[in-house]
């Protein structure tokens, strides 16, 4: 049996008693407003537990509770009809429900994984470079990209790739990135540096020819007198520090040409057109003193000399002259000193003259013929 309680607007609030196993249905009618609540009956029906904001049409039964309770309307527009009546009760079956699946979340976007480390191997004036991508991100990978020491990128299309154009004896290395859509991934590990090489002689250069260098008081001609040529390749692969100079003197291995001679620098090569037939030395390095214990000369040089023990070396305009000469393998006792043993004992020099590198091998010279 169901008992209906009606609440107008403007009317004073009304409480409804809804008794232990009763439901409450509250309906309001067209453009209704109102607030039911549910009162804390420990505390003397001052507190509410909760509460439901009501409208137009049927709010979901309230109830049943076990005990008697307190539901406490009010009306701000329209109007409320409360009814009380039996619970519905609703008895499950025994079999267990089918559970609802979880949706699967939807990834963010992501850029590629970190490459692995690349392995460069030295060319001449290049290198090769081995890569492995990174890992793919949320997106396809769209391509992969070196980027090298000095900022230079590359994009990588093949695998090992070459990237070519660099100065020998230079230390090269970079890094690897793969991108998608969203962006580039983290950079690789840096590769381990490796050195280009110097380039090899075009096919075209004829000649060659093993130079041993000479000094400020000896100077090797090269005798390339072919009316043909139309270049000259001079190459230092040492670590000394050479000069040329074109001259129009015959061949003679002991002349010394006038003029202005022209550094070569270590590990550095020079392309000349100028005419004339080309000689070659040893640079010269100004030398503070000489001294001899009888057996050995120390040699103070006036700038940091960069040799090494067993390197070999030329002396030359020193006084007194026992002194001077070629010396296979000096002993280095200092960035500024070195050692090399005398014929026997001699004064301190007057003058102490200059030293000058005397490789016995890596530089060479080609010409190249006029096509």
């Amino acid at each position: 049996m169901s008992n209906t309680t009606t609440i107008k607007v403007g009317e004073s609030a009304k409480t409804i008693l809804l008794p232990e196993g009763k439901a409450l249905v509250l309906t309001g009618a067209p453009g209704t407003s109102g607030v039911a609540y549910l009162l804390d009956q420990a505390l003397g029906g001052t507190n509410s537990l909760r509460s439901w904001t009501l409208g137009e049409g049927a709010l979901a039964a309230i109830g049943p509770y076990e005990n008697t309770q307190k539901i406490h309307l009010t009306c701000s527009a329209g109007s409320i009809a409360a009814t009380v009546k039996e619970a519905v009760l609703t008895i499950s079956s025994t079999s267990t429900p089918t559970p609802t699946p979880t949706p699967t979340p939807t990834p963010s976007p992501t850029v590629p994984g970190q490459p692995a480390k690349p392995v460069l191997t030295a060319m001449a004036g290049a290198v090769s470079l081995a890569w492995t991508p990174g890992a793919a991100g949320s997106t396809a990978t769209t391509g992969n990209a070196w980027t090298d020491i000095n900022g230079n990128v590359t994009q990588l299309t093949t695998n090992p790739q070459v990237i070519s154009g660099l100065p020998a004896g230079t230390p090269y290395t970079g890094t690897v990135t793969t991108r998608n859509a969203q962006g580039a991934g983290p950079a690789s590990v840096q590769a381990d540096a490796v050195t280009p090489t110097a380039q090899p002689f075009p096919t075209t250069m004829r000649s060659l020819y093993d130079a041993v260098w000479g000094s400020s008081a000896f100077a090797t001609q090269v005798g390339m007198q072919d009316a043909a040529r139309e270049s000259i390749l001079f190459r230092n692969e040492t670590t000394m520090v050479a000069q040329f100079i074109m001259s129009g003197l015959a061949n003679n291995n002991y002349s010394q040409p006038a003029g202005t001679w022209v550094d070569i620098p270590a590990m550095t090569q020079v392309l000349v057109t100028d005419p004339g037939k080309p000689y070659i030395r040893g640079k010269a390095f100004a030398i503070t003193s000489i001294t001899s214990d009888g057996t050995t000369a120390t040699v103070t040089t006036a700038a940091a000399h960069g040799r090494s023990t067993g390197d070999s070396l030329r002396i030359q305009d020193a006084t007194p002259a026992g002194y001077n000469g070629s010396f296979p393998n000096i002993t280095v006792t200092g960035a500024n000193t070195f050692t090399y043993p005398l014929a026997g004992a001699l004064a301190n020099t007057t003058v102490p003259g200059t030293w000058a590198g005397r490789p016995l091998s890596g530089f060479t010279v080609q010409t190249k013929a006029t096509k």
